[in-house]
């Protein structure tokens, strides 16, 4: 079984992909950056396509790399992240609390 995230995308699975992903990268920087577990590639298609156009083209947005790395930084540390949203959305709940209520006036109020 394949996931699909949008209709747009063709369904491919790690194995089918994997040839792809196979190259030599020359960058240091580069390379340290793709070196990381095989899971992740498994289990994540867009880290897949990001790897696939270095290989093709030999080079990355300053927009791709960040979000490459975000996203890896994210799945070394998923509770880490949840924690901060569970914290934010606390802090949005305080901050509504806190703010005075409007009334809401309806016209039939009136008659």
């Amino acid at each position: 079984m394949v996931l699909m995230t949008s209709r747009n995308q063709f369904p491919m699975c790690y194995d089918c992909e994997k040839a792809d992903l196979q190259g030599e990268i020359k960058d240091p920087e580069m390379k340290k950056m793709f070196d990381i577990p095989e899971e992740f590639y498994k289990n994540t298609p867009f880290l897949r396509s990001i790897k696939k156009n270095y290989l093709r083209f030999d080079k990355l947005s300053e927009k791709q790399i960040e979000v490459f790395k975000k996203v890896v930084e994210e799945l070394k540390h998923p509770k880490e992240k949840k924690e901060e949203a569970i914290t934010e959305n606390e802090e949005s709940n305080k901050e509504e609390e806190l703010k005075p209520k409007k009334k809401k006036i309806s016209s039939l109020s009136f008659i």
